[in-house]
């Protein structure tokens, strides 16, 4: 790299994200949001109502496009992680039901929103993680570019 040159490489905050969920998507009740520090607990102890967490999941860049600086554009990947609670042990497609219409709030939440007034997030991908304890665990992947600079 650049001798003497700050860079810093920062993941977005993500505290829009988990505000713009909360604040977009009934399912979650305004409560259940959140971020990685929560998801670990959530996980050793299981989840009893639907909720989401959003978590850094990773970035990268392209090659530095100036000499003796620091300019490459990049793109930040986040995981919406969705716990989807069947309390009711529905069926498959009813449980495949509860997961899209969960996943369809949350796309509509995010997808062309900019939460840095600039770059607008997008849809990236989705799987089914699991079926756990009356719980559905679902990923959908968000994409936000950045630009690394110094």
């Amino acid at each position: 790299g650049a001798e003497g040159l700050a860079v810093a490489l920062e993941f977005p905050d993500l505290a829009p994200w988990i505000a713009r969920l909360k604040a977009e998507c009934p399912v979650f009740d305004a409560t259940n949001v959140f971020g990685a520090a929560e998801y670990a607990a959530a996980r050793a102890k299981g989840s009893r109502v639907t909720r989401a967490y959003v978590l850094p999941l990773r970035c990268r860049t392209e090659a530095n496009q100036v000499m003796n600086a620091v300019r490459q554009p990049g793109i930040a990947l986040v995981e919406v992680l969705l716990a989807v609670r069947n309390d009711a042990d529905l069926p498959g497609e009813a449980v495949t039901d509860d997961v899209l219409a969960v996943r369809n709030e949350v796309v509509a939440a995010l997808a062309g929103w900019a939460p840095d007034s600039r770059n607008p997030v997008n849809y990236s991908s989705g799987q089914r993680l699991g079926f756990e304890d009356f719980t559905v665990w679902w990923s959908d992947i968000y994409s936000i570019d950045f630009l690394l600079a110094g």
